[in-house]
């Protein structure tokens, strides 16, 4: 009898409750589901998505290394990944987030594991009760980003250092956290405030129980990890971020970094930093809307300082690195969870034993059990809302969502023989507007009309070369910008598009425009003009404006008629 009894209370959190076994399915069920429902979902690409998503349309694994189109930095190991995930499965939004969303999916069996081998039973499934239906890591683990594998990869980082913490004598776990050294900086830019902080946790928390091959160990993980970042820096990193506009030059990071130069305004900083997005798990918001959430952690920390130091400096040692790089300007620090994901693990484990810890405090002992329980089935209950708010508005942007559509609906009336023209640049220094003042808008344009309108082309002509890209812009069938010399009649139907839209009239002259089809109608003919409004918006005075639109100038529209007419008599 003793045996069984003692089952029972491991695998039950009440009598009449469902077993810890039941409560860690549902938990991780929740949080598989959720990221999966948004991966079929289908949104389309956004801004940050587009910035990426371009250059798999025409590069190779030689391009990767040099300066991406956008100017975007993101770690080479994603981009060669994915590059590799889009020569098996195509180049749309699903073979894109095919390795984020595996990423997402494998960092809740690793956290899991984590949590289990550092803390006991409730406070690990507190833990992922707070991680797997979280907001912000299942948004960014179905996005064409590398935030989930930040995640990914720091969960590798730190469930080998503890390993190495609790068993330093097995060389597996030394071996483990040196393949993570050397890997982690070509996979994940912020894994080397992890490796800085691990080696330091290393380096402090045995400093009298380490012997002469611990010491030997430790400063080979610690050469490992700066040679392979040294290497990745220069040879990558830099010259990327060179070409880059960078994070001080935009206004969405200034908040990101300390106010050095305003020493006056930091504690309030960091107290507003520490409760806001940088903790929002499960869900949070600036200006002290993850409260909650960081109170639970400062719990949780007290409650580890007791009881288990050594993890406690493992999971906060990354924070003073990515604080120093946010005060030099070089990493942002917790103005978004995105660019911090990778401290999710630290402060998810934080919170779910400060969870735990204040239960015990307030409830009854008889009570307890059943709160752990509704605790962590609340928590899972987060999932299935998210998943519904996701089906009811399925994008980010609702511009984004119309953008796709109108290119998808076009694509659908272009015929193999037609002609494409956009009237939206490329490159600069043309008679015709760059698009790349468009931003993140502007490369969803050129993503979809990749992806919709370029194979439609491509079924009439030849094939391109071997070694170009399927769907390179650059060296496809769509013309971007032709000069109107250079524009031939023919027979058949000419399309000219052009984005634009009130957001974008600073960048381009109206009149030039209208000139510019007007002499492609000296050659073509008279266009039929149609306009697809992708947003609206009203300025100061109350006016509506078309904010952003796609206009479709389509030339031949009667040749085009006649000759299906023809065709149907001869059949």
């Amino acid at each position: 009898m003793q045996p069984s009894a003692t089952k029972c209370a491991r695998t039950r959190l009440s009598p009449g409750g469902p077993r810890l076994r039941t409560l860690l399915l549902i938990a991780l069920a929740c949080g598989i589901l959720a990221r999966l429902a948004r991966y079929w979902l289908n949104f389309p690409l956004w801004g940050d998505e587009a910035f990426v998503a371009v250059d798999f349309l025409a590069r190779g694994f030689a391009e990767m290394l040099e300066p991406l189109t956008y100017r975007q930095i993101v770690p080479i190991g994603y981009m060669w990944a994915t590059l590799g995930v889009t020569l098996v499965a195509g180049l749309d939004e699903h073979a894109l987030r095919l390795l984020p969303t595996a990423a997402g999916i494998a960092a809740l069996w690793l956290f899991w594991r984590f949590c289990r081998t550092q803390v006991d039973t409730r406070s690990a499934l507190l833990a992922l009760a707070l991680l797997a239906p979280a907001y912000y890591p299942i948004r960014h683990a179905v996005e064409c980003k590398p935030y989930s594998t930040d995640l990914l990869v720091a969960l590798w980082l730190l469930l080998t250092a503890a390993s190495v913490l609790k068993r330093p004598q097995s060389p597996i776990g030394w071996i483990l956290l040196a393949i993570g050294a050397a890997l982690a900086p070509w996979c994940s830019y912020p894994s080397a405030f992890l490796l800085a902080g691990i080696v330091s946790t290393l380096a402090i928390c045995r400093l009298r129980s380490w012997n002469s091959a611990n010491w030997l160990a430790i400063a080979s993980i610690g050469a490992i990890a700066l040679a392979s970042f040294t290497w990745m820096y220069f040879a990558y990193a830099r010259p990327h971020a060179a070409a880059a506009v960078g994070i001080t030059a935009t206004q969405m990071w200034d908040e990101s970094f300390p106010p050095i130069r305003k020493p006056w305004l930091l504690p309030w900083w960091l107290i507003s930093t520490h409760v806001g997005n940088l903790v929002a798990y499960p869900v949070g918001a600036k200006n002290g809307g993850s409260i909650l959430t960081a109170t639970l952690i400062v719990i949780g920390a007290v409650r580890l300082w007791r009881t288990n130091r050594p993890l406690l400096v493992l999971l906060l040692s990354a924070l003073p690195f990515n604080l120093v790089a946010a005060a030099l300007e070089k990493y942002p620090y917790g103005s978004t969870v995105r660019t911090s994901m990778y401290l999710a693990p630290s402060f998810c484990l934080l919170a779910g034993v400060g969870l735990l810890t204040a239960l015990r405090a307030w409830l009854r002992p008889a009570a307890r059990r059943r709160g752990v329980q509704l605790a962590a089935m609340g928590l899972c209950a987060i999932a299935p809302v998210l998943i519904v708010m996701d089906a009811i508005t399925p994008y980010k942007k609702r511009a984004n969502f119309e953008a796709r559509r109108a290119i998808r609906a076009l694509a659908e009336d272009i015929r193999p023989n037609d002609r494409v023209i956009v009237l939206n640049a490329l490159q600069p220094g043309g008679e015709l507007p760059f698009i790349q003042p468009w931003r993140g808008d502007g490369a969803q344009f050129i993503y979809y009309l990749s992806l919709f309108v370029e194979p439609k082309l491509r079924s009439a002509g030849e094939a391109l070369a071997p070694d170009t890209r399927a769907l390179d812009p650059q060296r496809g069938r769509i013309l971007w910008a032709p000069p109107a010399a250079a524009v031939r009649d023919a027979h058949g139907t000419t399309w000219a598009l052009f984005f634009g839209g009130a957001e974008f009239e600073k960048h381009f002259d109206g009149g030039s425009m209208e000139a510019h089809v007007a002499a492609l109608s000296e050659k073509l003919g008279t266009a039929e003009r149609s306009t697809h409004v992708l947003q609206r918006k009203r300025d100061r005075s109350g006016t509506e404006l078309n904010w952003q639109t796609i206009e479709v100038y389509r030339f031949g529209a009667d040749d085009a008629a006649d000759n299906a007419a023809a065709a149907g008599r001869g059949s």
